[in-house]
């Protein structure tokens, strides 16, 4: 892809490190989708591992609960067999009130015997103690153990029983304590009696833990490590009062000191009712435990199990948990480096293929057969690629083709002036283009604007192909032959040996058109007027062109047909042109330029009825003929500027002559060229010269050449008709020439015929040119126009176009052109 063929991307808003590829932004998604899953897994094993620690916290906080309602139960159950046995009349307490009422040895040795019936009636009681109000023993199951008289006991058991039962209550028991030895297995509890509000007794049962123990240590069973045991808290520690289940001898045996709040049995009984983690038991083993009081002792019930087999299942969980998550995160990371390879990477290479299209490499393609969305994008940029180089290439093409266009005549296929000049530069600045070696060979065809305007422009460019074709055929190997344009063509002719050299291509040039051309069927003939210039020390590419180019005139004035070789002579004749065509252009607006009249003259009555201005260039003094510049200015494009010049002057003078009273001009003409008429400038210049001078429409008349008329195009014939339609009259100028085609006479926009000055030239005495004049006249008479006569120059002349029945004429017989203080003046050929 060349330079110019590509468009200029724009620059990033980024630097190149600052962007994100897609590739480092897939990673990116894959990275935080890993860790999104990594955090949801971890939470989730958390969760879970939370929720299974839950469990089993719950599971054992239910047993602890179930357990320790099983042996507050049992305790409750021997509490109401012993308050059933105080309250009966029949039982203790009818002794024991007979006692109070009449203490004595009697009623006390009647107390007694009742005394040591309730333990055999309740078989959890294995001996009752009976205290007064004042705490001195006065009854017991044992008998050996009745003192001779009631004797005070310093049992702290029985001080709070009686300090409870005076704080206040209703009922026979108004308290519970609680007491156990060391190394008993029997606990005691005191029940204070009354009658009415006052404190008879304390009755202190001594029970068995056996069925207590026989509840604790029958737990239910929830592992392979599991425990549960009842503890108090006694003056040297934690007491254990049921047998552990890996430990039996520690029942009562064992004791823990209360500082060692790290252990269960400490914290069961110094805290609230919990569940705990962690702590030790009495294997100094982890544990998970729960602990619970019973109601009415002081006594707490523990449950455990190890850690390690609480929460055994639970790591299992967990690893199943992480490793499914594991696994998961596998399988997501598998699947993003499937699609990293199947998108990513194809994507990628997408990328590729447009960067290597983007560097020039347009062989780069994608090639991905999927049918997928990626593989349709693929497929598209192929396509896209493919049709990418078909526009370069037809760019290309294009840009070729233009190429030849710039340099190559569109109509001859011929090198332009733009390619012609780079040749001639080349031929010169080659180190073998000595002086004399480089000639340029300028040729105009002499007749082709007549063929041109005969047969039509079609017939003029397959003329323009013709001519072209054979002026090929005589040119040497390594000769350019260019067309410049219209009808002019230049050959640059190098390695020449002479001027003769030169001369000769010249000569065959001119022989290849001596046969004719044969151009929709019909025969036509041109010639050539050829000019030569031959490189020397000084030469460059526009100084030999416009050399050939003067050579070329001057062939052309000489007679054309011909060919000329430039010299000091033409380049002499070149400068004065050059000159003329330099002050020429400051003419008008230096004043130099004026109008001069020649009268239109009734050939019977010799009266002036118009005239017709003619311009005049006074230069250094000198007058210069008209025919000297009016063809140079045209050629310039100064005839617009020229003939508004010359018509303004006719008409203020016209109006002049009539404001003196002078009523015998009734109309002046002016020569107007074909390219004034295609500019509307001109045109309504020349309306609006005639509202400024007041004069009719129908005082100026507008002359154009019989040539000019023949070659005017569509515009401007409409132009002219526009002006005849304003009131303005149209003369043909110089009819006869040869120039119309007399059918097409009656077409055009005319009013007068002004008969060429060649056929009146011999009217008097050549009858041809009588038969002529006649015919002229006839058919101006025919088609309503009216005739004047140029050119008469003898009396003879004037009677003879009075016989054949002109009516008007002009020429030196009456008076030349003069100026306007001398146009009014007698004229000379008048009788």
């Amino acid at each position: 892809m060349t330079a110019t063929m590509r468009r200029p991307m724009k620059p990033s808003r980024h630097p190149p490190d600052a962007r994100l590829s897609l590739r480092r932004k897939f990673l990116a998604a894959a990275l935080g989708a890993t860790l999104g899953l990594v955090a949801i897994g971890a939470v989730t094993v958390a969760y879970t591992r939370n929720a299974l620690r839950d469990e089993v916290r719950t599971n054992i906080a239910s047993i602890g609960d179930l357990e320790s309602e099983r042996v507050a139960d049992e305790v409750e159950s021997m509490q109401d067999r012993l308050s059933a046995e105080l309250s009966d009349p029949t039982g203790l307490l009818g002794p024991l009130v007979a006692y109070v009422e009449q203490p004595g040895p009697k009623t006390r040795s009647r107390l007694s015997s009742a005394a040591t019936v309730v333990p055999r009636r309740v078989a959890t009681i294995k001996a009752l103690s009976v205290f007064d109000d004042r705490g001195a023993l006065i009854a017991t199951s044992a008998e050996a153990d009745i003192p001779a008289r009631p004797r005070p006991v310093a049992s702290s058991l029985v001080r709070k029983a009686l300090v409870e039962a005076r704080a206040g209550g209703t009922g026979a028991a108004v308290g519970l304590a609680f007491s156990a030895g060391v190394n008993d297995n029997r606990y005691h509890h005191a029940v204070t009696l009354r009658v009415g509000e006052r404190v008879i007794a304390v009755v202190v049962a001594e029970n068995s833990l056996d069925s207590i123990a026989a509840i604790a240590e029958s737990h239910q069973r929830f592992g392979a490590t599991s425990d549960a045991h009842l503890a108090q808290i006694r003056p040297l520690g934690a007491q254990f009062i049921t047998s552990p289940r890996f430990n039996p001898s520690a029942r009562w045996n064992a004791l823990v000191p209360m500082t060692r709040t790290d252990t269960l049995i400490v914290r069961s009984l110094s805290g609230p009712e919990a569940v705990f983690e962690g702590l030790s038991d009495y294997r100094m083993i982890e544990v998970v435990g729960a602990t619970r009081r019973i109601d009415g002792t002081p006594w707490a019930m523990v449950v455990k199990i190890d850690r390690a087999e609480a929460f055994g299942p639970l790591s299992g969980v967990v690893w199943a948990v992480g490793g499914a998550f594991l696994l998961a995160l596998l399988c997501v990371m598998g699947s993003l480096v499937a699609v990293y390879r199947s998108v990513i990477g194809r994507i990628r290479r997408v990328t590729e293929s447009a960067t290597a299209i983007s560097r020039g490499d347009l062989d780069a393609r994608v090639g991905d057969p999927s049918q997928d969305e990626l593989g349709v994008l693929a497929g598209a940029f192929d396509r896209m690629a493919d049709t990418l180089v078909e526009d370069i290439d037809r760019r290309r093409r294009m840009e070729a083709q233009l190429a030849h266009q710039t340099r190559h005549d569109a109509l001859t296929e011929l090198p332009n002036r733009i390619l012609f000049s780079e040749r001639l530069s080349e031929a010169l600045s080659d180190p073998r283009a000595i002086p004399g070696t480089v000639a340029v060979i300028f040729c105009d065809l002499d007749e082709f604007k007549a063929v041109n305007d005969g047969l039509g422009h079609e017939a003029g460019d397959v003329l323009l192909q013709a001519v072209a074709g054979r002026f090929r055929s005589a040119l040497r190997p390594g000769d350019t032959l260019a067309r410049f344009g219209g009808d002019e063509f230049v050959v640059v002719c190098r390695a020449l040996q002479t001027a003769d050299d030169a001369e000769a291509v010249a000569t065959r040039l001119m022989e290849s058109l001596s046969d004719p051309f044969i151009i929709n069927g019909r025969e036509a003939f041109v010639t050539a007027s050829i000019g030569i210039s031959i490189n020397d020390v000084e030469s460059n590419p526009e100084a030999m062109v416009r050399d050939a180019d003067a050579a070329m005139y001057r062939a052309k004035d000489l007679g054309r047909h011909r060919h000329v070789t430039h010299d000091a002579g033409i380049r002499a004749h070149s400068a004065s042109r050059l000159a003329t065509v330099t002050e020429l252009r400051g003419a008008i607006s230096r004043g130099e330029l004026f109008v001069v009249y020649q009268p239109i003259v009734d050939l019977a009555s010799g009266d002036i009825t118009g005239y017709e201005a003619l311009v005049r260039w006074l230069r250094d003094g000198v007058t210069v003929p008209p025919d000297m510049f009016v063809p140079l200015a045209e050629k310039l494009g100064l005839a617009p500027a020229l003939d508004r010049f010359v018509a303004e002057q006719a008409c203020r003078q016209l109006a002049e002559w009539r404001a003196d009273g002078d009523l015998s001009a009734r109309r002046v003409a002016i020569n107007v060229s074909t390219m004034s008429l295609a500019q509307s400038a001109f045109t309504d210049g020349v309306q609006e010269i005639l509202r400024e001078t007041g004069l009719d429409p129908d005082a100026l008349c507008i002359e154009i050449t019989e040539g000019g008329l023949a070659s005017a195009s569509e515009p401007e014939l409409t132009a002219l008709g526009r002006l005849r339609s304003k009131g303005l009259q149209i003369a043909i100028d110089d009819f006869g020439t040869g120039h119309s085609n007399l059918a097409r006479l009656r077409d055009l926009p005319v009013d007068i015929v002004k008969m060429d000055r060649g056929f009146v030239r011999e009217v008097d005495r050549n009858t041809s040119s009588r038969t002529i004049a006649a015919a002229v006249l006839g058919l101006a008479t025919t088609l309503d126009l009216a005739v004047i006569a140029e050119g008469i120059e003898t009396e003879g002349q004037r009677r003879a176009l009075m016989e054949l029945g002109f009516e008007r004429g002009q020429g030196f017989h009456f008076s030349a052109a003069r100026t306007a203080e001398h146009a009014r003046e007698p004229l000379v050929g008048v009788a």
